[in-house]
C-alpha cells in the first residue's frame, strides 16, 4: 500500500511564540482547501483579519464551507497553505474561541443565555461562532458569509442589513421559515 504519511503535529519553521496567541488577531491569507490530491478547492481563497477582540459570526447554507473552514484552522484537514496551531489554544485560557454549531441541539432560551455568557466571560477575546440559527450570530460585530468555499460578504451586521445582501436574504430566509414552522 502506498498511503501518503500524515502531516507533522508541528511545523519547525512555522512554529509560533510559546505565548501565542497573546492577542487574538488572525489573518488568513488566500486559505484553501481540499480533501484529497487533485479533488476540487472547498475552500478558494479566503482572505479576511479578524480583528483583536471581535465577535464573528460565520454564516452560510449547507456545504458553504463553514466546517471545512474549521477543520482547516485545526488542521484536521492539512490546508494547501501552511497555517494560525489552533489546537494549542484549547488547552490554556486564551484569546480566540471558536464555536462550530454549538448552539444547534439546544432551544432558543439556552442559546440566548450561552450566548450571553459568551459576551461576558470572553470580553476582550476573538470569537468565531459558526452557525445556522440566526438569532446565535447577529450579535457579532461581524459578519462573514461564505458561499461555496468563498467569502462573499465580510462587513458589520447592520451594514449588511442595509442592502440587498446575501446575509440580508440568509436573515429573511430563516425567519421566514421560523415562522412556518410555529404555524405549522
Amino acid at each position: 500500500m502506498h498511503i501518503p504519511p500524515e502531516p507533522p503535529a508541528i511545523i519547525e519553521d512555522m512554529r509560533p511564540p510559546d505565548s501565542w496567541p497573546s492577542h487574538g488577531r488572525i489573518e488568513l491569507v488566500d486559505l484553501k482547501e481540499r480533501y484529497r490530491p487533485n479533488a476540487p478547492l472547498i475552500l478558494k481563497g479566503i482572505s479576511c483579519t479578524f480583528k483583536v477582540g471581535t465577535r464573528v459570526g460565520v454564516v452560510g447554507r449547507t456545504e458553504s464551507g463553514k466546517t471545512t473552514l474549521i477543520s482547516t484552522l485545526f488542521r484536521l484537514v492539512e490546508p494547501e497553505t501552511t497555517i494560525f496551531c489552533f489546537g494549542r489554544i484549547l488547552l490554556k485560557r486564551s484569546r480566540i474561541v471558536l464555536l462550530d454549531e454549538a448552539t444547534a441541539s439546544i432551544d432558543s432560551a439556552t442559546d440566548a443565555t450561552l450566548q450571553r455568557i459568551i459576551r461576558e466571560k470572553f470580553t476582550g477575546c476573538t470569537v468565531i461562532t459558526m452557525a445556522h440559527r440566526v438569532p446565535t450570530i447577529t450579535d457579532s460585530d461581524m459578519m462573514m458569509v461564505l458561499s461555496y468555499g468563498e467569502v462573499v460578504e465580510y462587513d458589520e451586521p447592520s451594514k449588511l442589513m442595509e442592502s440587498n445582501s446575501a446575509f440580508d436574504n440568509l436573515v429573511s430566509e430563516y425567519w421566514s421559515s421560523n415562522r412556518e414552522l410555529k404555524n405549522f
